[in-house]
């Protein structure tokens, strides 16, 4: 066997060598990329649970503090709306006890009113009856004068014939009686007029004293009250309207990790075997063909 031909078999014994070593390198750097990408599919499928779990839990708190807080508006407006009819109801209370108050005031002005103007009455009625009892007195009075006027003239009359006058002298002597029964009659007459002038004077004071004292009355008497306005009833409280959040969907979630294209440790074998070999046979065939 020439040189040529022993120098071509351990070039081709030496590349048999290499190609085997190569593909025992490919082949752990295969099984480490894929352990690599093992490693990291788990991580990204823990990341992707972990994310969806605390998406769902934030989901959920925001929902409860929502309908937290809608509880509370609700509390709030409750306690407002009891505070507003307590109040309402003490303001009732208020209104009613001055109502009553005022009615109770109105009702004892009015009697005391009708009191008045029934005492004006009759201390009225009085002071003319007092009044037209003078007058009667007096008219009493006069008529009885009268009589004694005409009694005592009748008396000097028969005096003075008695005496034996006669002519004109027991003319004149009766002229003269009678003249002075005539002054005294006037007299009288006018004293009995001043007196019912008196007594009609008296009568219109006495009604206008009435009238004055009805007026003054009047004046003191309360006004009717009337109904005091009712308190205004309280308005509901307003309670917001509160949205809760939507649903969470598929899509919230996103897509799942998807593992890595893994490679096939006996397939990067096979290349680096492939690519060897052919080295090799180009080797034995480049030997051949010089032997």
């Amino acid at each position: 066997m020439s040189a040529v031909v022993i120098g071509s078999l351990i070039s081709a014994a030496a590349g048999l060598w290499s190609s085997n070593k190569s593909a025992d390198n490919a082949r752990k750097q295969a099984n480490a990329a894929n352990e690599a990408t093992e490693a990291q599919y788990g991580y990204d499928l823990e990341a992707y649970r972990m994310a969806a779990e605390k998406l769902a839990a934030n989901h959920a708190d925001t929902q409860n503090n929502v309908l937290l807080q809608q509880a509370n508006e609700k509390k709030l407006a409750n306690f407002k709306d009891e505070s507003a009819l307590r109040r309402y109801g003490y303001d009732l209370m208020i209104r009613n006890k001055k109502q009553e108050s005022l009615d109770e005031q109105y009702l004892k002005s009015d009697l005391l009113y009708h009191e008045q103007i029934s005492l004006n009455a009759r201390t009225a009625y009085a002071g003319r009856e007092d009044q037209l009892r003078q007058l009667e007195e007096i008219e009493a009075e006069n008529a009885f004068e009268h009589q004694e006027l005409q009694i005592e003239n009748l008396v000097a009359q028969g005096k003075a014939r008695a005496r034996g006058q006669s002519g004109r002298s027991a003319d004149k002597t009766i002229q003269s009686i009678l003249a002075q029964k005539g002054r005294q009659q006037a007299q009288m007459s006018e004293a009995m007029l001043g007196a019912e002038r008196n007594t009609r004077s008296v009568l219109m004071e006495i009604a206008r004293d009435k009238e004055a004292a009805n007026m003054a009355a009047w004046a003191q008497k309360m006004l009717d009250p009337g109904d005091l306005p009712l308190p205004l009833a309280p308005l509901a409280t307003p309670v917001a309207d509160y949205q809760l959040p939507r649903p969470l969907e598929e899509f919230d979630f996103g897509p799942e990790p998807i593992k890595g294209a893994m490679r096939d440790p006996s397939v990067a074998a096979s290349m680096a075997w492939t690519s060897g070999i052919t080295s090799i046979a180009n080797t034995v065939g480049v030997a051949a063909s010089n032997w």
